[in-house]
């Protein structure tokens, strides 16, 4: 193993020095200059302006650079040739000239080159006319020339992508059928559950966001696992000295009264800007639950009754500096903070029935979690520019340290048939103190014309460590001791190796990408138990994952698209932890070290009409996937466990349509069918049909207030083989801005009908289980933004010209 990284980082090593060469041998042979100066038509200079050198026959960039602060540029070529010069800037039109170089001329003097001014073009393609560009593998959405630029956050925003939508838990779902990732300006946040993730997002101001890139099928560089979706929030970097930033409030009403609050600062003086976020919540959320498990085996039913009061405080801190050192090299670090301590207290009542169900016990019991933890992530990241082609190479080390402690208390009494708390029972503690520590390393190269191809190639290397400790404690006189039986010990370790390429090339009207990852996956764990013997476990194995990206223009009017991809998940170090984690007295969770990871392949078609409506044709095929199985062991305690499914396969349709039913009022419209099979334990097989809408349409009022109303519906959804029934919510907000858009005041209503309810059935061969979740997502609210500045104005940078800079300069 270590022979065979030593040989890779060798290889890469020794790729990046022939790169360096190159561009240095490059340099020396530049023979040909072609300059000149930008202005607009007032004679303005306009700097910053994207100058490209491109082959006539298929756009191919040959070499680009960007006017400087007085409008000049210039280009060094070696080589004779007929060449297509282009050269715009962010609301002009896009100035083009056919230029032969000859060999008896060394200078080409372009002159004032003006660029008159132009009204943008929007794609409607969800019909809230925000700005949309569409690339062979991904959707970008330009929030900052959107109506949702101001008074909202980096969660707020998914309203206007018809794509994305949150689920009762609080996960994020593309097209209601794929898991989403988050990354920020490309790097992906560490987070630990769909609340935090969504805290995180809420932190963010829409004042901040240049534009979000969807990216459903993500290529070899992102660490994605799975179907899942990328969703890549691009934040804006100050152009101009000065400073910026912004105040944001948010309070809400469900059955309890609650808060967040931000505040973030932008900051650029010369070659140094940094940015600073600051944010605090205190949600507290009601949740009622109902649950009825009949076992098979013996005819027997369960049945519990619970409501739950979660009460949490949470705040974040994050900073992130970038220091240019000269006109090629960049360095930057980052700090991320994200502190949490929460309460959650459930009061559960028990029935249980004997056969022909008839009472035989029942419990009442009372319940209290505390949790405890403290994420810190660092990283430092180099980027150094090989020539003005965009050719680049940068590398990045991440840290991150995760501390938790989670302390719970059961209190088991009896509960009479005259359904009144009887005598205290039982009393069970346990203990949870954990960490887990995630070194990261990255090195990337980047060239835009490889014999014509667009190549970037890469490695990274993750290394995790988690220590666990599992106790349980009993009271006995009053005094608290330590369950042997129950408590145990979990050391876990992972390495993951992955080397990556992928190359792009635009042919005439036709758009190709073509990647591939190699993985190697080693894990090892055990548990330790004073009463049993140690519990290990070791893998090792490598994966060999390929994508593919074609994107064909017809015309105008007419766009078609084909993607396959394959990706692995890995089971996470939870479920494949041999131990026992009791969550109740006599309900425990144990994973299972012998789990496979899951083998995902996807394949999509999809089709533009007139840039407007978008059809696609999705088959996603799981070998080996992962789900829950439950039964009773020898002491009749209730046992979730983890096991692999023969397979499973989806078929997926949906498709948007934007409508404008008149000028002030316009709208989406996202629905998707879906076909779900699967071949359970027992071989027996299933399926199930159902479809979800999803909605969004702006309404403009008088005296500059905006109406926006947003709902979702699922008829029905399949996870780790619980059934869903249908549920629905809608939501409506009204806002208003003051201060020529520096203050933003918006009033809302989440889930104003009350219908956002889980309600499943899991079907295993041992047991039937039933449940019912009322989520207390019905909220009412008011939210503030106020933005401020000092310095010169920060520039809006259309969404076409960030995405060319981003590929010279980034």
């Amino acid at each position: 193993m270590i022979g065979e990284r030593n040989l890779f980082f060798w290889t890469l090593s020794f790729s990046f020095l022939l790169l360096f060469n190159t561009s240095f041998a490059q340099e020396h042979l530049e023979n040909y200059t072609i300059q000149g100066k930008v202005q607009d038509v007032n004679e303005e200079i306009l700097s910053g302006a994207l100058i490209k050198l491109l082959q006539p026959s298929d756009s191919t960039i040959v070499q680009g650079v960007f006017s400087d602060e007085n409008g000049n540029f210039k280009i060094n070529h070696s080589k004779v040739g007929i060449y297509e010069v282009q050269i715009s800037f962010v609301g002009n039109e896009t100035f083009t000239k056919v230029l032969e170089i000859k060999a008896e001329k060394q200078n080409y003097d372009l002159g004032r080159v003006i660029l008159s001014v132009k009204q943008m073009e929007s794609i409607e393609i969800s019909g809230l006319r925000q700005i949309v560009k569409k690339e062979v593998d991904r959707t970008i959405y330009a929030i900052a020339e959107s109506p949702f630029s101001k008074g909202e956050n980096g969660l707020s925003v998914f309203q206007i992508i018809p794509e994305i939508s949150i689920q009762p838990g609080g996960e994020l779902f593309y097209k209601g059928r794929q898991e989403v990732v988050v990354y920020v300006n490309d790097k992906r946040i560490p987070v630990i559950s769909p609340t935090q993730l969504n805290s995180f997002l809420s932190s963010i101001p829409s004042e901040t966001i240049v534009n979000i890139e969807i990216i459903p099928v993500p290529g070899p560089k992102y660490d994605v696992e799975g179907f899942a979706t990328v969703v890549n929030i691009n934040l804006k970097k100050k152009q101009k000295d000065g400073w910026e930033g912004g105040l944001n409030g948010d309070v809400f009403q469900n059955k309890y009264f609650s808060y967040n609050a931000s505040a973030y600062l932008n900051y650029k003086y010369k070659a140094v800007q940094g940015h600073l976020r600051l944010y605090q919540e205190e949600p507290k959320i009601y949740t009622e639950h109902f649950f009825e498990q009949n076992l098979i085996t013996d005819n027997t039913k369960w049945q519990n009754s619970a409501s739950s009061h979660d009460f949490d405080k949470s705040q974040n801190l994050e900073t992130v500096w970038e220091w240019d050192l000269g006109t090629r090299t960049k360095v930057g670090a980052l700090y991320r903070l994200n502190r949490k301590d929460g309460e959650l207290s459930f009061d559960r009542t028990n029935w249980f029935f004997a056969p022909g169900d008839k009472l035989d016990s029942a419990t009442y019991m009372e319940t209290v979690f505390w949790e405890d933890f403290l994420i810190q992530d660092v990283q430092f990241d180099f980027l150094h520019q090989l020539d003005t082609l965009g050719g680049k190479i940068s590398a990045s080390y991440n840290f991150v340290n995760f501390d938790a402690k989670e302390y719970q208390d059961f209190y088991v009494h009896d509960f009479t048939e005259k359904e009144e708390v009887g005598d205290l029972k039982e009393v069970f503690f346990y203990d949870f103190p954990s960490n887990f520590q995630l070194h990261s390393f990255r090195l990337d190269a980047y060239l835009p014309n490889v014999l014509g191809f667009r190549w970037e190639a890469g490695a990274k290397y993750n290394y995790m460590l988690s220590q666990n400790e599992f106790t349980y404690l009993n009271q006995v006189n009053n005094s608290k001791l330590r369950d042997p039986e129950r408590s145990s010990d979990y050391d876990y370790k992972e390495d993951i190796l992955g080397i990556y390429t992928s190359a792009a090339k635009k042919i005439e009207n036709w758009d190709l990408k073509f990647g591939l990852r190699a993985e190697q996956t080693i894990r090892s764990g055990k548990s330790y138990n004073r009463l049993d013997a140690d519990r290990s476990f070791y893998r090792n194995y490598w994966s060999l994952l390929p994508s593919v990206f074609l994107n064909y223009t017809i015309n105008k009017d007419h766009n078609l698209g084909f993607s396959f991809k394959r990706s692995i998940v890995r089971p996470n170090y939870i479920q494949i932890a041999p131990v026992q984690r009791f969550n109740a007295p006599t309900f425990y969770d144990l994973g299972n070290p012998d789990l496979k990871g899951v083998i995902k392949n996807q394949l999509e078609f999809s089709y533009l009409l007139k840039n407007k409506y978008s059809f696609s044709l999705a088959y996603m095929h799981d070998q080996n996937s992962i789900t829950k199985e439950k039964y009773l062991d020898e002491k009749r305690y209730l046992v979730t466990t983890f096991e692999n499914l023969d397979y499973q396969n989806n078929l997926f349709f949906d498709f948007g349509i934007p409508i404008t039913f008149i000028k002030w009022w316009d709208g989406n419209f996202s629905i998707t069918f879906n076909s779900m099979g699967f071949r359970t334990f027992s071989g027996r097989l299933e399926r199930k049909e159902f479809f979800n809408i999803s909605s969004t349409h702006r309404v403009n009022l008088p005296k500059n207030y905006n109406l926006i109303i947003s709902g979702i519906y699922y008829s029905g959804l399949v996870g780790q083989m619980n059934f869903y029934e249908a549920f629905s919510r809608i939501n409506v907000s009204l806002k208003k801005s003051f201060l020529g858009e520096k203050l933003n005041i918006t009033a809302y209503a989440n889930d104003i009908f009350d219908t956002y309810i889980g309600r499943r059935t899991l079907k295993l061969e041992t047991l039937v289980q039933t449940a019912r979740n009322t989520y207390g997502a019905q909220q009412f609210g008011l939210k503030m933004s106020f933005n401020f500045s000092k310095g010169l104005k920060i520039k809006q940078r259309n969404i076409q010209e960030d995405t060319e800079k981003r590929r010279f300069v980034k």
